[in-house]
């Protein structure tokens, strides 16, 4: 058939030009067993477990939250400007707080947060003109939420809503937050809070979260639970009740810092990227050279299909991609990617490799000199 000599046809360049060929499979073995030796020959450090109990690290508030000598300290060791707990809703122009239901909670907590040194009393922040905004239930402020003309002159934007359920045996209390809210931090787009949709916490995080810990506070998040507790406690014990919030990062456990995967992250997608300079060189090699000889052309007048033609290039590549990618992902897993499946390194390799060769059939079209097509293409990959 014409696919299966075609495909002979390419073997046999292959094998005429063996020490091409081989280069094309040893070159990115090369690179990496060199990359290996500095990995086997690179010391990693111990980094001992830390607690943060009754040291400087411990991140606390006073009563009031917005002020105290202890409070501006914390905010001073983070790095954190000493502020409006409510910053974020400010900087989403968002100046409405949201009460659900009507338990018997509310009046304390609006007074807590609206009246006397609360930190939403027009007198204490003129700037801030935040206001307080009631629904019957949660659907009807979800509904409030979604809403054509949210955030309109006649629909202002709520900052947070806090639903409180009044039980026999208690009280059970939620805030709304919409999680569409971003903040820009640099290049990047956080929440305006940690979303709880994901795991409380992350293995693989060693150090304590000090971004999510702002986004809690600036959000209004801490201030609001911080009120909510203390306007039940003054409804339960009819007096008013002063208590103390604290944060402290949790114990971290002995762990080790790779130092070698820490200085070499930066450059090791270019390092695996470089490892399929030699296919890409070659492939436009034999297809442009085809061009350039009319040995195509020739074939065509014969009868050749485009189909057998490009099926038996790719037949040719894929077998060359599943080598390297099998010698790269043995490599690979034994010097970077120690915790990942085998068989996902492989397969990302060999993807990688014939979405090369989709690059290499589209260079093609530009060229008519197989050496010139090579290095150029070697250069724009």
């Amino acid at each position: 058939s014409q696919f299966g000599a075609l495909f002979k046809k390419n073997w046999i360049l292959w094998y005429r030009n063996l020490c091409g060929s081989l280069c094309e499979i040893l070159f990115p073995v090369i690179i990496l067993l060199l990359i290996s030796i500095v990995r086997w020959t690179t010391t990693n450090d111990t980094i001992p477990e830390r607690s943060y109990i009754g040291t400087n690290g411990t991140y606390f508030f006073t009563e009031d939250m917005t002020g105290g000598s202890a409070s501006a300290q914390a905010f001073k060791a983070m790095g954190l400007a000493k502020g409006n707990p409510f910053s974020s809703c400010v900087q989403f122009n968002r100046f409405s707080i949201g009460f659900v239901g009507n338990s018997r909670v509310y009046p304390e907590l609006e007074k807590f947060l609206f009246q006397g040194f609360g930190v939403l009393n027009p007198a204490v922040n003129p700037r801030f003109q935040f206001s307080r905004k009631n629904f019957a239930a949660e659907s009807e402020l979800e509904d409030y939420v979604k809403d054509r003309d949210y955030e309109g002159t006649a629909m202002p934007g709520l900052c947070a809503a806090v639903v409180i359920f009044d039980d026999n045996d208690g009280y059970r209390v939620k805030f709304r937050y919409d999680d569409n809210n971003y903040r820009s931090v640099g290049s990047d787009k956080k929440q305006q809070i940690p979303t709880t949709r994901k795991k409380i916490v992350d293995n693989l995080v060693r150090t304590p979260d000090i971004d999510s810990f702002g986004y809690y506070y600036t959000s209004g998040f801490t201030y609001l639970q911080y009120a909510t507790a203390k306007a039940i406690l003054a409804v339960n014990q009819k007096q008013s009740t002063q208590f103390t919030v604290g944060f402290e990062p949790m114990k971290t456990p002995s762990y080790l810092k790779d130092v070698f995967l820490n200085g070499i992250a930066g450059v090791l997608p270019f390092i695996l990227v470089l490892c399929y300079i030699g296919p890409i060189f070659r492939i436009l090699s034999m297809i442009v050279g085809d061009k350039e000889e009319k040995t195509r052309e020739g074939m065509k007048m014969m009868g050749l299909r485009d189909s057998a033609y490009w099926m038996s290039f790719f037949a040719y590549y894929l077998l060359i991609s599943i080598v390297i990618s099998l010698v790269i992902s043995a490599i690979a897993r034994g010097i970077f990617y120690n915790y990942t499946n085998f068989f996902i390194i492989f397969l990302f390799f060999l993807l990688f490799g014939l979405s090369v060769f989709s690059f290499g059939m589209f260079l093609s079209a530009f060229f008519y000199r197989s050496r010139v097509a090579s290095i150029t293409g070697a250069m724009l990959y």
